[in-house]
């Protein structure tokens, strides 16, 4: 929406959620573009007087109207403030008192008049030289009748509540999202089911990729998986309601396929986080932390998204860098002196790294689905999955000859496999819709296997020793470097005029935004998870599956275990 449009409908909502006495059953109201229509178009008549009934019908049914005429040009703001203003002559339960006219202000706080149109015309041969036109769908103002119901905010609200409004929470019957008409795209309406396949790609990488890529520990494959599991179906629902208070139609929130698979991306950001703090933190304090983060992604999103307009497609900036940088956030504020010798359990074992290979392949297999999944369907999306599968491909050979040279003998190290092959996937998230073309791509992925190999040989035991950061997984080599790489080739691809639409500042801003929410909220979010009442586990019984699970007898732990290799630390997941 506009900010005059914006303007309105929060002018409007700010007012019903006001109301005296308080109203229990007041539904928030929405921008809808056919009323907004039909009243640009009475405006425009500059008739100064009500539009005929045919004239405030929407696809939905009819709607009511307000008019208010001025010599001078008012904000919106006044012009309702005006409407409500009748409320010194209106009592509840009695309707109009003294004689005055309140009929403007019962149809702003008509309870189930939940969408609004509106719009201005100058007028310069008219009295008024401003005509102001709002409709309301359905309308309100019917005799003998109560605006709204008197009690508690929200204690009568059909689904869920935001801030003293009420809002439903229904299913999309998937008309009318189609693509702009405008793009390079041929325009065709999306049918219900055609996202089903990205979704269940995504479905696949958020179950089975991050959770087998973290069972690396040889004595925690249970909770990797078990709890990325419940971490997982327990963020895609609050992932769906956050995201969805920012993205209401008709004062509804509305579940598609589209709105399922970024429930998904919101989870993706908790099982990055998830890495850094992997083996050392309860159930409990992990779906905290979920809560939190989630909640805080709801708000960075949007401010990347529908202000600032920052192209990120496949989600470099705000899921990778995020997520990574409000795991380490978290990881720094629940640092453990006591492990910072290592732990015997802080490690693998051969058929462990074999486990977490599997999740490697299955991420590795599905990313351009992650990359391409929200893009605008038709060419656009095809260049998502193009550049992504050969950023893919270039980072794999990166990351085994960087490997191959710095490790003894000119070995491969099982960890920069495991990880730094995808790196590229998540470095070229932010342009994968941008014309880059193939050479682009490619240096993108040749880039980001490089310093995620790099990053894990050499910069993860600094960050652990000297700042403590005990980033089990090594979600900064994976996720942390590569999505600032992301943001940073956004940038530049924007200024080269790589994208259509698109201001590098406001790429910039978008990646500032997400790192300054991502360690601010991770440092907010660690103090809260670090209170005693959370149970955290002790340093002798993190990395170990049996605090939580009931393991069998033979993998119970022994005062014999053998001490981990030091080649199988600071794995990340993806």
């Amino acid at each position: 929406m506009t900010s005059e449009q914006n303007e309105i409908v929060n002018k409007h909502n700010s007012l019903r959620r006001g109301v005296k006495p308080p109203a229990s059953n007041m539904l928030k109201m929405s921008w809808n573009k056919e009323a907004a229509a039909n009243t640009q178009k009475w405006a425009n008549t500059c008739s100064m007087n009500h539009s005929p009934a045919s004239s405030r019908e929407i696809s939905t049914g009819d709607c009511g109207e307000n008019l208010y005429m001025s010599s001078n040009k008012n904000t919106w703001s006044s012009a309702i403030q005006r409407w409500y203003d009748e409320v010194q002559d209106w009592r509840y339960g009695v309707g109009s008192v003294n004689g005055g006219v309140v009929g403007h202000f019962t149809q702003i706080v008509w309870n189930k008049s939940k969408q609004i149109g509106c719009a201005m015309a100058h007028c310069p041969n008219s009295k008024y030289k401003y005509f102001y036109v709002c409709h309301y769908c359905p309308p309100g103002n019917y005799n003998y009748t109560n605006p709204y119901k008197s009690g508690p905010s929200c204690g009568d609200c059909p689904n869920a509540c935001d801030n003293k409004l009420c809002m439903f929470v229904d299913y999309d019957d998937g008309k009318g999202h189609g693509h702009d008409p405008h793009s390079n795209d041929t325009h065709h309406e999306q049918k219900p089911m055609d996202l089903y396949p990205m979704f269940q790609d995504v479905h696949v990488m958020i179950f089975i990729g991050f959770g087998f890529l973290m069972t690396f520990l040889k004595r925690y494959g249970f909770s990797s998986v078990g709890i990325n599991l419940l971490l997982a179906a327990f963020g895609l629902q609050w992932g769906l309601l956050m995201q969805g208070i920012w993205h209401l139609e008709d004062s509804k929130i509305k579940i598609n396929i589209f709105k399922i698979i970024n429930a998904d991306f919101s989870t993706a950001t908790v099982l990055i986080s998830f890495g850094a703090v992997l083996g050392k933190t309860s159930p409990v304090q992990l779906l905290i932390m979920t809560i939190l983060e989630i909640t805080i992604f709801s708000i960075n999103e949007h401010l990347v998204a529908n202000v600032l307009l920052a192209n990120d497609v496949g989600a470099s900036m705000i899921i990778h860098a995020y997520g990574a940088y409000f795991g380490l956030a978290v990881a720094r504020v629940l640092y453990r002196p006591g492990l910072k010798n290592g732990h015997e359990n802080d490690g693998s074992v051969y058929h462990s790294d074999l486990f977490a290979m599997i999740g490697t392949v299955f991420l590795w297999m599905f990313w351009p689905s992650f990359n391409s999944a929200i893009a605008d369907p038709g060419f656009t999306q095809l260049t998502a999955v193009i550049n992504t599968y050969l950023s893919l491909a270039a980072c794999v050979l990166s990351a085994y000859a960087i490997s191959s040279l710095v490790e003894h003998k000119g070995k491969l190290d099982m960890v920069h496999i495991q990880n730094a092959t995808l790196a590229g996937g998540v470095a070229v998230g932010t342009c994968a819709d941008m014309n880059i073309g193939p050479f682009g791509a490619m240096l993108i992925g040749l880039i980001a296997g490089i310093i995620s190999t790099l990053g894990f040989k050499f910069l993860s035991p600094i960050l652990a020793s000297n700042l403590g950061i005990q980033d089990t997984c090594g979600v900064h080599n994976l996720h942390g470097m590569p999505g600032i790489l992301g943001g940073l080739a956004g940038i530049v691809a924007v200024a080269l005029g790589k994208k259509e639409k698109g201001d590098p500042a406001m790429q910039a801003a978008a990646l500032a935004s997400s790192l300054g929410f991502a360690l601010v909220g991770g440092v907010v979010t660690g103090f809260i998870m670090k209170l005693p009442f959370w149970g955290q586990p002790p340093d002798q019984n993190c990395f170990d599956d049996s605090i939580y699970w009931e393991v069998p007898e033979e993998e119970e732990p022994n005062e014999e275990s053998l001490a981990h290799a030091d080649h199988s630390k600071n794995k990340a997941e993806a």
